[in-house]
């Protein structure tokens, strides 16, 4: 099966320039936990990808104000993606390696047009030993995680 054939098309986004508030409203509207971020004038090219962890984490736990940190302070950059014609499979296994559960869909000019999630793929008659597989893996910390200092 083919990512095209269950991603989400045409994914809101945001820009790098949008306030981390304005990425929080957008997910608020969009029931979204995550937007690619695309390149403000650049025509939909992706540059990274803010989740509600991300914001959490280095907004407002950081006591910043999210009506002045740009998304480009909070983000994550060049994310891990694949195109509409890859299989399933490969966005799965990218999933796994990078612990995450969505992944930004670019075309051949590395424009966003679409978003795959592990939502997608249970709901779509996967494996069930490999959806196990997958929860494990997106489950546990990444390593730039771990090495997040406590006080």
């Amino acid at each position: 099966m083919k990512v095209s054939e269950i991603m989400h098309e045409y994914p809101v986004c945001c820009t790098e320039l949008d306030t981390a508030q304005r990425a929080a409203e957008l997910m608020k509207e969009q029931h979204a936990g995550a937007l690619p971020v695309v390149e403000k004038n650049g025509g939909g090219t992706l540059v990274g990808i803010v989740t509600d962890r991300d914001l959490c984490l280095r907004v407002i736990a950081e006591g910043r104000d999210p009506r002045k940190v740009r998304v480009r302070e909070c983000m994550t950059g060049s994310p891990a993606y694949c195109r509409p014609d890859d299989d399933v499979q490969y966005a799965l296994s990218l999933m796994k390696e990078r612990h995450v559960r969505r992944i930004p869909v670019v075309d051949s000019e590395h424009c966003i047009c679409g978003m795959i999630s592990f939502a997608n793929l249970v709901g779509n008659h996967a494996d069930p030993m490999q959806m196990v597989e997958m929860l494990k893996a997106v489950s546990v910390p990444t390593p730039e995680a771990l090495l997040v200092k406590h006080a």
